[in-house]
């Protein structure tokens, strides 16, 4: 479990390569996110410093294609059977509040926990955090639907048949097949593109042609500070 700190998070939860299908038994929790003061408070007081109890979390079932955006300061959790893929905004700091019985596989003993630097970072009163809703853009050459409009980064999920455009005038995104396969023109030179595949289109590249070879599923990540 861990407690972010100046990060912000998104998760589509589905699959980047044929291996991550989201899935998880029936029952199980697949993702646990937020804590509010009070209960912590009282979860504080009842662990030492070395253990917390996840029970006051609360209890997310995603399926696949949904997305879920977690903001900074939020306390989260992947439950067994769940593969994301994630985009985050530019951070590596990460504190963990319990460790669910794991152990280092180098030193095979309980992997330290930071309790104190997690209750300091963790906003007690957020509450945009959730599921969330795409909306749809366009529905033709393909169905362009906006997952996340927030200020450290944007993303799209594009699925279609035929040919149509990706990227950017001047602005560089990524691209993440997801499903299905194709080609990414440029120049006049096609890229095969499959599923699991990660491209990174450059500002001067601009827009781009995508021809899928059947349907396809892309995710168009706009990088932070340049929209």
């Amino acid at each position: 479990m861990k407690g972010i700190q100046h990060e912000t998070k998104q998760f589509v939860c589905g699959s980047a390569i044929e291996s991550m299908q989201l899935g998880g038994l029936a029952g199980m929790t697949a993702l646990t996110m937020g804590i509010g003061q009070e209960r912590a408070n009282k979860e504080k007081e009842a662990q030492s410093k070395t253990a917390y109890e996840p029970a006051c979390l609360v209890s997310i079932a995603p399926k696949p294609g949904n997305t879920v955006f977690i903001p900074a300061g939020t306390v989260h959790t992947l439950g067994d059977g769940v593969v994301v893929f994630e985009v985050q905004q530019n951070s590596d700091v990460t504190f963990r509040l319990y460790d669910w019985g794991h152990l280092d596989a180098k030193t095979g003993k309980p992997r330290p926990l930071q309790v104190e630097q997690a209750f300091a970072c963790i906003d007690f009163a957020g509450n945009a955090g959730g599921m969330v809703a795409p909306r749809v853009e366009t529905t033709t050459p393909v169905e362009r639907e906006l997952l996340f409009d927030c200020e450290p980064f944007r993303l799209w999920r594009l699925l279609g048949q035929a040919p149509f455009p990706v990227g950017a005038a001047g602005e560089p995104r990524v691209l993440v097949c997801v499903g299905g396969a194709g080609q990414l023109e440029y120049a006049g030179v096609p890229y095969a593109v499959g599923k699991g595949d990660v491209w990174l289109l450059p500002a001067e590249v601009g827009v781009c042609a995508f021809k899928p070879n059947q349907e396809v599923t892309l995710l168009d990540i706009a990088i932070p500070l340049i929209f």
